[in-house]
């Protein structure tokens, strides 16, 4: 019997729904994060919006997945768990680079863009012991996540330049479009490779 929600009934393609997913759950975070920096006495919590959405986006993906691995559950809880930890994981790393940036002959560039794929890393190690159930090779989804990261990182650059009279107009709007945007990508390459792995890494005990 597989833990947590009950199966329900396929009605998109996986990357397709992981896509929408993603970009939903994206776009509520870039809101959250865009309204409290509306508030400059807010301080540090404007940084805090990835975390405040984390249970948004862990329970948005259970959904997509619960048809697909009846874990709907434990994915949302281990997204959401991920996700902070990727957080953090990917802040201390920017504040080494930070600390180590004049001793760097890059002069910190590429290990800035490194946190990124880290953090999803993280992310997908949590993720990655959901999926042991079904899959003989799991931790193959942690690099589908970093990679789907490090693919995301020229269009989030792109959108992000080409929003920025948003920016002045309606900051949660910024936010919520370069969410949205980032989500999809991020979706699109993350969905993708979960199909592949569940369709062809199914563990022996799981074939017909």
């Amino acid at each position: 019997m597989t833990a947590g929600l009950p199966l329900r009934p396929q009605s998109l393609p996986l990357w397709l729904e992981w896509t929408l997913v993603s970009s939903v759950g994206a776009g509520l975070a870039g809101l959250i994060q865009g309204a409290l920096f509306l508030d400059p006495t807010n301080g540090i919590w404007p940084l805090l919006g990835p975390l405040l959405s984390a249970p948004i986006v862990g329970i948005l993906q259970g959904l997509a997945i619960r048809s697909r691995l009846g874990r709907g559950r434990d994915w949302a809880i281990a997204t959401a768990i991920g996700m902070v930890l990727g957080i953090a994981a990917g802040g201390l790393l920017l504040l080494l680079m930070i600390q180590l940036k004049q001793h760097l002959p890059s002069g910190g560039i590429i290990p800035v863009i490194l946190v990124f794929p880290v953090g999803a890393a993280v992310q997908g190690w949590m993720q990655s012991r959901v999926l042991r159930s079904r899959l003989s090779r799991p931790n193959w989804w942690i690099g589908v996540c970093a990679l789907a990261w490090l693919i995301n990182l020229v269009p989030l650059l792109l959108v992000g330049i080409s929003t920025l009279g948003l920016a002045q107009q309606s900051l949660p709007g910024f936010w919520a479009l370069n969410g949205l945007a980032s989500g999809a990508v991020v979706g699109l390459v993350s969905g993708t490779g979960l199909g592949i792995l569940l369709a062809e890494g199914r563990s022996p005990l799981d074939r017909p």
